[in-house]
């Protein structure tokens, strides 16, 4: 069936309808490798809720994979691959059993088909088809394990189906607590801790009013951690605090929530600006193809306030206006005295008993979680780096003006100046922004960050955290990122990778195929209209994760900036980056020990200068060498961004040997704090940048930058995490070098 064939099939017609409007769109599905236009997925993964439908899916993609098997010891292709994780995610986030059906059939095929990878995902998958989690413990379990393979991840959309059941099901609400408090107890390790800390406090933030007499059970084994080291010390006695104070205020925890929204990005009305990548063009399709009910700051106050009259105060409030509940909310402070204010000035008396509100209150007023405004812009990547892109920087040098200048100054620049316009009395204000891109975007953002500073006097005052989202999957290209991930046990699972994840889940986008889908309407729908609890397609997955990000990556690191001064017709330029630099072909950008592609690359002579970090300066003449790299950041070789240091890097060339004893020196590593690099020949060579070429130069000079509101400081940008310090000792990066 094609998208021009669109119908609507009522759920008790499914069966009488299935031959004729909805096998044909199955055909055309496989005959285009499972891919579809991008406006028709939200149509897809609606006809998901109906239990029919997916179980004739998830047996077409059985029969394909029958069909497709690869030859024992082949490597599956990636549409199985994206086939399985798509089976995988219908498992797991709709939770409910399929029907009987020749699924299972097909299944037990596949279970002793000769490809152990598909083997072990089937094996993984089946148990939650035959019956959807239920207990409380197995979640966690799911959760904090990696994935059901090296292929599939899965923790995500474990973390998914529990907030969906938590929100849906009284059964699981009463069981979370107890359940959460028995499996804490027994948990040990850092990370573990830490992101079953993240899911009690996602709970009790998200899901005001659920099942609050049973957070008692959480505070011994919070406060038992308080003991521990940092930072889950920290974390114990915040968390306990908090859930103390949620259980004399119901609701507290969200209002905290509310308070902590409404003062984030100010001058853009708490609107957070996301930049993101053009090259991932099917970004803005999934931020805008389904748009679930969204509430407005206000609304969620509103809904607080009705909440905590209904739960706290025990009052009747159907005829307090608008106006009059945004007022009680400036007047709560969570104390006897005030709440003995609020009753006085509103005239509100006590109900004898909950009984006695009106039929629904309870369910209507339980706040859902609030959602952070959101404004998409688009920053292309292709241009060059032409001598009209220069712009005088400190009289003796030159920065690169990027193109895109004018759409940074228009969506955070001009706001910032028009607030502090508006504010002056303000020293500083925070200011978010969210960059969905890779290494070579977010240097583009830094230098326009940096181009800023320099011009604008206002933006100097704004505290910018930016919220990093690479939009590829793990590797050289994502280098901050991958640190983020080994620091942060939350950002690794449920921000790091979700892009790539979502995207490989068939079926994936082509914007040519003509695959279209009869409307299959659902018999009991669980799924509510809200980002948090809505249908789970990749686009809803995809907008939640990022509401997710802004909403609990509260917490900062803070990441030295460098800055590389080349010269070029007689020219000082400066380059600020954050990431990496890289000299010749041989460049050991994925960091696994430095290992060269190219063992022959033709070496080349430098002088280099470098000044190691007791201050000591050594200077090497003639140094042969196919490659130099510099580290800001770096896992694989132990590379922390938050140490004021580079780890440079030499490859000498030649083929490894076997024997140590005969093997020259082919790697040479120092951590320095500066270093100078001179053509020895006088030939010109050039670098790379975080991903970008420049040059051709015949000198250049790494170097601390300056922090320009203090000379004397070394430059850093707020990076938001949702836990810092996991990894702050590099033998925690449990990485060798």
């Amino acid at each position: 069936m094609t998208s021009k064939e669109i119908k609507v099939i009522d759920a008790d017609k499914f069966e009488q309808c299935f031959w004729k409007q909805i096998l044909p769109s199955f055909a055309a599905l496989r005959e285009f490798k499972f891919m579809i236009p991008p406006w028709t997925e939200e149509s897809f993964w609606d006809n998901i809720k109906n239990l029919d439908y997916a179980k004739s899916y998830v047996e077409e993609c059985f029969d394909y994979i029958i069909g497709n098997i690869p030859p024992k010891g082949t490597e599956i292709s990636p549409t199985i691959t994206s086939i399985l994780l798509s089976v995988l995610h219908i498992a797991i986030t709709y939770y409910r059993k399929l029907p009987e059906g020749t699924w299972k059939d097909k299944s037990a095929q596949l279970l002793n088909c000769q490809n152990p990878q598909i083997t072990k995902i089937i094996e993984f998958i089946i148990p939650f088809f035959e019956q959807p989690t239920e207990n409380i413990q197995d979640f966690f379990h799911h959760i904090l394990k990696a994935s059901c393979s090296e292929l599939l991840p899965a923790c995500f959309f474990h973390y998914i189906s529990l907030i969906h059941r938590l929100k849906t099901s009284e059964t699981m609400q009463w069981m979370f607590y107890p359940n959460l408090s028995a499996y804490l107890l027994n948990s040990h390790g850092p990370r573990v801790i830490t992101v079953l800390f993240h899911i009690f406090y996602v709970a009790i933030t998200a899901l005001p009013g659920m099942a609050t007499s049973k957070i008692s059970v959480m505070l011994d084994p919070i406060k038992e951690k308080i003991g521990n080291s940092e930072p889950i010390s920290s974390m114990s006695y915040e968390l306990y605090n908090l859930a103390k104070k949620e259980m004399e205020y119901p609701g507290y925890s969200y209002y905290t929530m509310l308070k902590w929204i409404s003062n984030i990005s100010p001058s853009n009305g708490n609107t957070v600006t996301i930049f993101y990548d053009q090259n991932f063009r099917y970004f803005p399709n999934m931020m805008y193809n389904r748009e679930p009910t969204k509430l407005s700051i206000a609304k969620s106050f509103i809904d607080f306030v009705s909440f905590y009259l209904a739960t706290k105060l025990h009052v009747s409030f159907d005829k307090l206006s608008i106006h009059e509940l945004l007022e009680i909310f400036k007047m709560i402070k969570f104390t006897e005295e005030s709440d003995q204010k609020i009753m006085k000035k509103f005239k509100l008396t006590k109900v004898d008993n909950n009984n006695d509100l009106e039929e629904g209150q309870h369910q209507i007023f339980k706040p859902l979680p609030p959602e952070i405004p959101l404004s998409i812009v688009k920053i292309p990547l292709t241009f060059e780096l032409t001598p009209e892109l220069l712009t005088p920087y400190d009289d003796s040098f030159f920065l690169y003006s990027c193109v895109m200048q004018r759409v940074f100054n228009n969506s955070v620049v001009q706001p910032i100046e028009k607030y502090m316009e508006s504010n002056p009395e303000r020293l500083f204000f925070e200011q978010q922004i969210f960059i969905a891109g890779n290494d070579f975007f977010q240097n583009t953002i830094l230098l326009m960050h940096f181009l800023s500073l320099t011009n604008s006097t206002a933006f100097k005052k704004a505290c910018i955290t930016y919220y990093l989202y690479p939009l590829s999957s793990e590797g050289p290209s994502t280098m901050m990122s991958n640190f983020l991930g080994v620091i942060d046990p939350i950002y690794s699972r449920y921000a790091k990778d979700v892009y790539h994840l979502i995207t490989n889940i068939s079926p994936t986008y082509d914007e040519n195929s003509p695959v279209g889908f009869a409307t299959v309407l659902e018999k009991d729908p669980i799924f509510l209209s809200h980002t948090w609890f809505t249908n789970p397609s990749p686009s809803a997955m995809l907008q939640f994760s990022i509401q997710h990000f802004l909403l609990y990556a509260r917490k900062r690191i803070n990441v030295y900036v460098w800055k590389c001064i080349i010269s070029q017709k007689e020219k000082e330029i400066i380059i600020p980056f954050i990431s990496s630099l890289q000299i010749g072909t041989n460049n050991t950008s994925n960091g696994k020990n430095g290992q060269s592609k190219n063992p022959d690359a033709n070496l080349q002579a430098f002088d280099i200068e470098s000044t190691l970090i007791n201050g000591e300066i050594i200077t090497e003449e003639k140094v042969k060498t196919s490659t130099i790299s510099l580290w800001n950041v770096n896992t694989d070789l132990n590379v922390d961004p938050r140490d004021d240091t580079l780890l440079r890097e030499y490859f000498y060339g030649g083929s490894p040997s076997k024997n140590k004893a005969e093997s020259p020196k082919q790697y040479d590593r120092e951590i320095i704090t500066r270093i100078t690099i001179l053509s020895n020949k006088d030939s010109p060579f050039s670098i790379t940048i975080d991903g970008r070429e420049y040059g051709p130069t015949k000198k250049l000079e790494v170097s601390r930058m300056e922090d320009p509101n203090d000379k004397t400081q070394h430059m850093t940008l707020r990076i938001a995490c949702f836990s810092t310090s996991l990894a702050k000792n590099k033998k925690d990066l449990h990485i060798s070098t």
